[in-house]
């Protein structure tokens, strides 16, 4: 039975791929964001096979989910990167050194993450690359990326709110 599905579910891929990456692209407007946001919603079609299969609109499923991804794929770039220029802040309490001393978010951050750490920081907030770009990159999975992206965030997050 799981082989039928595996094979009637890789027609519907083959089939519908390249539609969903352009459906996601009308919401990201980035290619490789659209394609991982298509991975993302054939991964989810298969592992609710049974749900997208009695699905009489399956391209209509497809497209719901890549939106529904792609919807989530921005609010957490725009919560990242809100993070990141909120934690790059100058407490007012200081505003006067901070006129006299240039302060960059290195700086500010050099004794709280690694190197390793920082260049993912880098890639995902200055360089807007995808997690899927970043785990090519680095030879990871792109779930692997994304938690290490979350871990770096709880870490910065605690270090910054320990500082008070």
């Amino acid at each position: 039975m799981q082989a039928d599905n595996r094979a009637i579910f890789e027609s519907y891929y083959r089939k519908y791929y390249s539609q969903i990456v352009i459906h996601a692209y009308r919401f990201l407007q980035n290619w490789p964001m659209a394609n991982e946001a298509a991975q993302e919603a054939f991964l989810i079609a298969w592992r609710r096979f049974e749900v997208f299969q009695s699905s009489e609109n399956r391209i209509g499923w497809l497209k719901v989910t890549a939106k529904n991804v792609a919807l989530n794929m921005m609010a957490r770039a725009l919560r990242e990167q809100k993070l990141f220029i909120s934690m790059c802040e100058v407490p007012e309490s200081t505003a006067a050194e901070a006129e006299e001393l240039p302060v960059s978010a290195e700086l500010l951050f050099q004794n709280m993450m690694t190197e390793d750490e920082s260049h993912l920081l880098k890639r995902i907030v200055l360089d807007k690359a995808t997690y899927l770009e970043l785990s090519k990159e680095l030879g990871i999975s792109v779930w692997a990326c994304q938690k290490r992206m979350q871990r770096l965030l709880k870490k910065l997050k605690s270090a910054l709110e320990d500082r008070g």
